[in-house]
């Protein structure tokens, strides 16, 4: 903890990532080193622990139903990338020179993210709301589905081989993960609630569910992080897990940090001469050609450029697992003991990489987007690239632009619709465009970076741009390109934070929509009016409740028809062979 907190000043210092530095900390201290701590059990013991602890913590923040906002790239695009993955790897290790068993290995580290580093990245970074953060976040929650039968595979392999072997490991896998979900769906909910009374004992009660389910994987030969993660899967009980979230965070946080610096602390000299070109071509794959993958996946699912791009990016690293996987083949004899400082080297470098590709996104998309134009030709596959041949404009000029039309652009766009204002919608959600097209709006899918979309937005003859989106450079492009077009256009943009919302008038923004402030204003107009008329408190909250709750159903039934309606109107069109579009008098 010493060495680590030393080098992490030394980090902040000269404005770099910290888990770098935790890591350059276990290799200063570690055997490679000065070999301050060099007992192979200590090490192994505080990995495994912050493993567990880390995943304990990313199993009770996962949420399944984020898979849906994305649709089926989630789902099937993230299934294609593990089968794509896999295979190039394997079959690249095998050219390489390294046996079949070995080369599996090798395809299974080389495949899988990490959840935790991309949380926490875009936690850090407020782009978890994003769509590039949420395509990344339902890729993330399929592989650690997949992980977890992969890893049931890689421990069958360590026993006899056999085929009763494998069945009798499933068999136990899929009694562990029964047990998380009866946990779940019958003591969870009454037990959390019980001990709620208590923080000090909804403590304790968390910690001890996550050791039960430990006990239990490390009792039929499952890694610890497994049962883990399945606890924290098991303890999702709304809203206790927010306060048991909270509550083991500073475990999260000092376990993760004993976690980065026991990798450093693994590391032990070995042949590099030999294994130098082969560690070269793994961090080549992970850095350049699993984001190939999957930005060409996302093309061929329909999702813009920039927008594909930016989710490949932030998957370029290996997992949290695969460390886990290379331990339990080493430990096994399976594979061969250099594989694993490889394995380390390359956690290392990839991680602290996807801390620079998040960071600048952006900047590395427009300087490589005029060779990035090949993908394009991906998109050809996809039925949404029908979307951007869009129905005849009905605008006459003066017109409202609004730029992201989700919870906050939709509702803008409902108010709209009540005051008959003309408003033309810029979206690269494919399936947000899908609705609005189908209910008659002006909507355009593309990328607000493209001119060409905002040609066809026609900003140069609109009165106000209100851009919803939370990334700052894309709405300081779209200002600069608003005002460049159009000098008197008004132009609203949304920050997050306070600092932003100040740069963002000094660039010249006329308005900046701040949520957080927008609500607390919002709420004390409530209070002026319900301490002004003491006596008509009940009516006006009856009548604002009701509004409101109308409101969030309006929302919700938005919400269920952008996860459901393109499959529905889908199948409907092929059972019945008729374009539901062309005939929405029905």
């Amino acid at each position: 903890m010493i060495a680590g907190t030393v080098v992490a000043f030394v980090m902040k210092f000269l404005k770099q990532p910290l888990i770098p530095g935790y890591i350059i900390a276990g290799m200063l201290i570690g055997p490679l080193c000065l070999g301050y701590i060099s007992d192979p059990e200590t090490v192994t013991l505080l990995s495994e622990l912050g493993v567990a602890f880390l995943l304990f913590i990313v199993g009770m923040q996962l949420d399944f139903r984020k898979i849906s906002n994305v649709g089926g790239f989630a789902i099937y695009g993230g299934l294609l990338q593990v089968v794509i993955t896999f295979l190039l790897a394997y079959f690249m290790s095998i050219l390489l020179g390294f046996t079949a068993v070995t080369s599996l290995y090798i395809g299974l580290i080389l495949t899988f993210s990490s959840t935790m580093i991309v949380i926490k990245l875009l936690s850090d970074s407020n782009k978890l709301d994003t769509l590039p953060g949420r395509m990344m976040l339902g890729v993330l929650l399929l592989q650690d589905v997949v992980v977890i039968i992969a890893l049931s595979i890689v421990v069958s392999m360590t026993g006899n081989g056999t085929g009763v072997s494998l069945v009798y490991t499933f068999i136990n896998g899929f009694g562990l993960v029964a047990l998380a979900v009866v946990f779940k769906k019958v003591l969870s909910g009454p037990l959390l609630k019980y001990a709620s009374s208590s923080t000090e004992l909804l403590f304790i009660t968390a910690v001890s569910v996550c050791f039960i389910f430990v006990g239990f994987a490390d009792s039929i030969g499952f890694p610890i992080a497994i049962g883990a993660f399945l606890a924290g899967l098991s303890l999702t009980a709304y809203p206790y897990d927010l306060e048991i979230v909270g509550r083991v965070s500073s475990l999260r946080d000092f376990f993760s940090t004993l976690f980065f610096v026991s990798l450093g602390l693994q590391i032990v000299s070995f042949s590099f001469v030999q294994y130098l070109a082969p560690l070269i071509m793994f961090v080549a794959f992970v850095l350049f050609i699993k984001p190939l993958v999957i930005l060409i996946i996302g093309k061929v699912f329909g999702y813009e450029l920039r927008t594909s791009f930016i989710s490949a990016l932030g998957l370029a690293q290996i997992s949290e697992f695969s460390l886990i996987i290379v331990a339990i083949g080493v430990s096994n004899g399976l594979i061969p003991v250099e594989i694993f400082s490889m394995t380390v080297i390359l956690a290392v470098v990839s991680m602290t990489s996807t801390g620079y590709y998040i960071k600048y996104s952006n900047k590395i998309f427009d300087m490589f987007s005029r060779y990035l134009l090949f993908f394009e030709v991906f998109g050809r596959f996809s039925s949404n690239n029908k979307l951007d041949t869009n129905m005849p404009s009905r605008r006459k000029g003066n017109h409202i632009v609004i730029v992201g039309c989700d919870l906050l652009g939709g509702g803008i766009l409902s108010e709209l619709k009540k005051m008959n204002r003309a408003a033309a919608v810029l979206d690269h959600n494919p399936e947000i465009i899908k609705r609005l097209l189908y209910d008659g709006v002006d909507a355009y899918y593309g990328d607000v970076r493209h001119k060409e979309v905002l040609d066809k937005l026609d900003i140069g003859y609109a009165n106000l741009v209100i851009s919803t989106m939370p990334d700052y450079e894309d709405s300081m492009f779209l200002l600069n390109e608003v005002k460049k077009r159009n000098p008197r256009c008004v132009m609203f943009i949304t920050a997050n934070t306070v600092e932003t919302a100040l740069r963002a008038y000094d660039s010249g923004v006329d308005y900046v929509i701040l949520p957080k402030m927008l609500g607390s204003e919002r709420v004390n107009e409530h209070i002026d009016k319900i301490l002004a008329n003491p006596d008509e408190v009940q009516r006006y909250i009856a009548h604002m409740r009701k509004k409101y709750i109308l409101n969030l159903e309006v929302q919700l039934g938005k919400k269920i028809l952008d996860e459901y309606e393109p499959n529905y109107l889908k199948h409907l069109r092929k059972k019945f062979n008729f374009d539901l579009q062309a005939n929405k008098t029905l």
